[in-house]
């Protein structure tokens, strides 16, 4: 997430994205609900800052999130998120968000481990060099909500050791789709997988303890509300090409959502699925269809 005043170029809009997960088959009813009251399906409506609900199926499983930042000097949004469809999906219902300065919610569904909040089953935490394949899908919906300011994205976080828990700072990757009235200074333009992107990369840090890592942006362009099987790995290599992300660190999570600062009401993300290819590693708490952990979990940053 930008964690400074950055305008944007936005939409408003269902995002439904598509990431496979094939890493670690799994039965879709087996885990308890994680966060919030849990469980699979059926409908629910929060306001609640950082409620969290896991969603099993078919296609695995996820967590929506509704991350609502607390940022000293900052009013406090109100944001509120609802669910019925029983996929990994979300509508924004109310968003009181109006920052003139850093982006102050991230509602979102990801597959990974956030905070120590990791979907059951999850082959993340898993080292880039041994991320065979991974990839991602989106199909957005867009209206242009007059005043408002957010991002349409997919929010990928790095830590330098495998880890589940704290602040993620080996890197973080966004991967633009759509944004609304967002500054954007483009230091690079690059052809990844046959589609143009603007790059731009900084030191960001979390203001409540001062701690850096670097932010590359990548935003398409031209702006499309359709991306099939994009894949990762050219990402990470630009990257790895420019010092920013090692071979050696891990991929946290891969996050869908809308970086808000002003508005958000009425965006959704329609459906969200990860594809990737990686050893199998369990998750804490679940059970899991191997037996012995790639690398010992929470480890010191």
């Amino acid at each position: 997430m930008i964690l400074r005043n950055l305008p944007k170029k936005v939409l408003i809009a269902s995002l439904a994205i598509a990431v496979g997960v094939v890493a670690m088959p799994r039965l879709a009813s087996a885990y308890p609900g994680s966060g919030g009251s849990g469980g699979s399906g059926g409908s629910w409506q929060t306001c609640q800052p950082y409620f969290r609900r896991t969603i099993f199926g078919p296609w695995g499983a996820y967590i929506m999130r509704d991350d609502v930042f607390q940022l000293p000097g900052y009013p406090k949004a109100t944001v509120c998120i609802s669910h019925q469809s029983g996929v990994p999906a979300f509508d924004i219902t109310q968003s009181t968000a109006a920052s003139n300065g850093p982006s102050v919610a991230y509602p979102e569904v990801f597959y990974g481990c956030v905070y120590g909040a990791c979907s059951p089953g999850s082959a993340l935490p898993q080292q880039v060099e041994h991320l065979r394949s991974v990839w991602i899908s989106a199909f957005d919906r867009i209206t242009y909500p007059q005043g408002s300011k957010f991002d349409a994205s997919f929010d990928l976080w790095f830590t330098k050791k495998d880890r589940r828990t704290g602040q993620a700072q080996g890197a973080e990757i966004m991967i633009w789709m759509h944004d609304q009235d967002v500054r954007f200074a483009q230091r690079w333009r690059v052809q990844l997988d046959g589609l143009w992107w603007q790059v731009e990369e900084w030191q960001t840090h979390n203001p409540a303890d001062g701690r850096t890592w670097p932010l590359i942006i990548f935003m398409r362009s031209p702006q499309s509300g359709n991306v099939r099987q994009l894949p990762l790995r050219p990402f990470f290599g630009f990257a790895e090409q420019h010092g920013w992300l090692q071979p050696q660190n891990w991929l946290e999570s891969i996050e869908c959502g809308f970086e808000l600062w002003r508005g958000g009401t009425g965006l959704a993300v329609n459906f969200m699925r990860v594809h990737l290819q990686a050893p199998a590693r369990p998750t804490p708490g679940f059970p899991s269809p191997t037996t012995t952990p790639t690398a010992t979990p929470n480890a010191p940053a």
